[in-house]
């Protein structure tokens, strides 16, 4: 792991890991959290390697050095991706068993598993307030949980597709309108969820590159646990499998990256469904 100055694309510090690092994520500021005491904290996933088994990792940077705060090495696979959850208090890592599991982020205890998937968790992605989160996986399905503070976590909304799914993004949504009334839910896109058959299986399939596009998603409009109502997919899609996916922070515009070697920029369109490349 390397930490770099951005602005000037100079090496601070380097850790070595004892095996491949999957995912790394700074805690950065959360709702409630002064950014200073936190931001130069980071969290990482790395698979097993020899005698070393897989684990997630805790770290400081102080400006000069990396320090390892704690380690929790008894997972049940190598976690496919690691995230800062609530108030940063909890790390939340995904699962091939299907599971998202929480854990203490001050002593690596385990808090909570949450099954989402009856295949591997291939990506997850929280909101603002990190109350709710979205899951994807190789069953081709995508999810939205309430994970909200106090309450019996569930899920709220749900989507099968066509196609494995590699990753996905939530827009900007509140708890509050993703669990209230109806006529509150917002009626943009604020899933979205990506993927694609290997190129492989591509070929040998004869499927379209339409397996490369983006999916977009508004939140249903029957009683929950409701369905995510499918909006159409990006007009452009990639070239090969899906991997990445980000959200304009105020919900205008969608990124997407893939193994083509692209980043597809797509604006939404306030009188248009689909966003316009």
């Amino acid at each position: 792991v390397i930490v770099w100055e951005a602005r000037t694309s100079r090496e601070l510090a380097r850790v070595e890991l004892p095996g491949v690092v999957r995912c790394v994520e700074w805690a950065g500021a959360a709702p409630g959290v002064n950014a200073s005491d936190v931001s130069e904290r980071f969290v990482t996933c790395h698979n097993r390697f020899g005698a070393h088994p897989p684990a997630l990792s805790v770290w400081r940077f102080d400006g000069k050095a990396i320090q390892e705060l704690i380690v929790i090495p008894k997972l049940p696979s190598a976690a496919n991706q690691v995230r800062w959850g609530r108030a940063n208090y909890f790390i939340a890592s995904a699962h091939d068993s299907g599971e998202l599991i929480f854990w203490r982020a001050d002593t690596g205890a385990e808090v909570k598993r949450l099954k989402a998937h009856d295949a591997g968790i291939s990506k997850f992605d929280f909101n603002d307030d990190r109350e709710l989160v979205a899951t994807v996986s190789h069953d081709m399905s995508v999810c939205v949980w309430d994970i909200g503070k106090g309450v019996e976590w569930k899920l709220l909304y749900k989507a099968q597709t066509d196609r494995p799914l590699n990753a996905v993004a939530l827009g900007p949504l509140s708890r509050f309108a993703a669990v209230g009334a109806i006529d509150d839910r917002p009626k943009e896109v604020r899933v979205i969820a990506a993927g694609g058959q290997d190129v492989r299986d591509v070929a040998r399939s004869s499927s379209a590159t339409e397996q490369f596009g983006t999916l977009l998603f508004r939140l249903g409009t029957e009683k929950l646990p409701g369905q995510l109502k499918a909006d159409g997919v990006t007009n452009k899609g990639h070239f090969g499998p899906v991997h990445t996916l980000a959200f304009a922070g105020n919900g205008t515009a969608m990124a997407s990256g893939s193994e083509d070697g692209f980043v597809r920029v797509h604006i939404f369109e306030k009188e248009v469904a689909e966003p316009k490349a």
